[in-house]
């Protein structure tokens, strides 16, 4: 209950701030509509020449990429901003601070800031998936719609305690910005089916190193009934074993950490 207080404290300080920055408010939900239009006329413009892209029609591979964009947006509200956080404050010393709250580290790290123009922009990778559900033969239940939200949750602890594990180098060098670039090739190899990658070694590669086959693919696999539903328990496994790596890794790190008044 406390943690449940804490959290809408937090979020009313992010309302409050966007009365502060309007115009980037705007300007960031804008951004995401046109990159989900481009999305769409994109991938419409492929498949004019083609039925299928390793067995995916139109309207999956748009349920796949709008899971993809889902996934995204939800970390991108409510994680990213505070990993950055995280990451300045050991560059600057303020992670004292945080050490010194009579609350769990991890909870500092993950929840605080909310960035609501992304928190708005979850609305369009939903329209997608529930405009595109309707095109394919397949008509899903309400135990796997639930299923589907779910799994898209897993999906971004999977992503968050995957970044917090690569982000806790910060611990030992300062300077981690590149580590961003992982972020982005993975969320670029999470929209697209399993299937288009040549070898069973690279699958396996993006799906237990370099985590971007479970972000969307392997929960809209299984709703679409492409592979069994026994994989819901690898979709399970994968993020409750990430999200206890970037704990172990974290708390590591800070006993390593040199506080600013050391």
């Amino acid at each position: 209950m406390k943690y449940l207080k804490l959290f809408l404290e937090q979020s009313k300080i992010s309302i409050m701030s966007v009365a502060t920055y309007r115009a980037n408010f705007v300007l960031m939900i804008i951004q995401s509509f046109v990159n989900a239009v481009l999305s769409i006329v994109s991938i419409k413009y492929i498949y004019n020449y083609v039925d299928k892209i390793a067995g995916w029609s139109y309207g999956e591979m748009m349920i796949l990429i709008g899971t993809s964009m889902l996934v995204n947006q939800i970390f991108r509200a409510f994680i990213l901003p505070n990993l950055n956080q995280f990451v300045a404050d050991i560059g600057n010393g303020n992670f004292d601070a945080i050490l010194l709250k009579p609350v769990n580290v991890l909870f500092v790290i993950f929840f605080g800031r909310i960035d609501l123009s992304s928190l708005v922009s979850v609305s369009v990778p939903i329209a997608i998936v529930i405009i595109f559900e309707r095109t394919v033969t397949i008509k899903f239940t309400i135990i796997e719609i639930l299923m589907y939200i779910l799994l898209v949750l897993c999906g971004v602890i999977i992503l968050s305690a995957f970044m917090l594990i690569i982000h806790s180098v910060a611990f030992y060098y300062i300077k981690v910005d590149g580590l961003m670039n992982v972020y982005y090739m993975i969320m670029a190899i999470s929209e697209k089916p399993q299937d288009i990658i040549p070898t069973k070694m690279l699958k396996t590669f993006f799906t237990w190193i370099l985590p971007a086959v479970p972000l969307a693919c392997l929960p809209v696999s299984i709703i679409l009934h492409k592979i069994p539903y026994r994989y819901c328990l690898l979709e399970f496994f994968l993020s409750f074993f990430m999200l206890l790596c970037a704990k172990a890794l974290t708390y590591i790190g800070i006993k390593n950490y040199s506080s600013a008044s050391s």
